[in-house]
């Protein structure tokens, strides 16, 4: 018998960008903004909403868990459930320094 142990894995990536949080909310909810800085997609911020990244690489099928204004949070699997979410609020760099 094979022994595999599950194993949590991580990636926390901060910045501060130059906007005010309405337009780095915009950039995180509307499909045609996502696609110029991540995948083509078919996303809508509405619960439970299914829609998928795509490349030419493949496509990664996801899943809208919550949405809560100025948080993100949404499920993805590709063979494996993994839930990327930041439940930091997004807030104005321009105004904390």
């Amino acid at each position: 018998m094979t022994n595999t142990a599950t194993e949590t894995r991580s990636v926390v990536v901060e910045r501060e960008i130059p906007y005010p949080p309405e337009k780095i909310w915009r950039a995180l909810t509307q499909p045609h903004l996502i696609e110029e800085w991540l995948m083509k997609n078919d996303f809508k911020p509405v619960v439970g909403h299914g829609f998928n990244l795509r490349a030419d690489w493949g496509v990664v099928d996801c899943q809208v868990l919550a949405v809560e204004l100025y948080r993100t949070r949404f499920l993805g699997h590709q063979g494996r459930l993994t839930e990327i979410r930041d439940d930091r609020p997004i807030r104005d760099a321009r105004r904390a320094r």
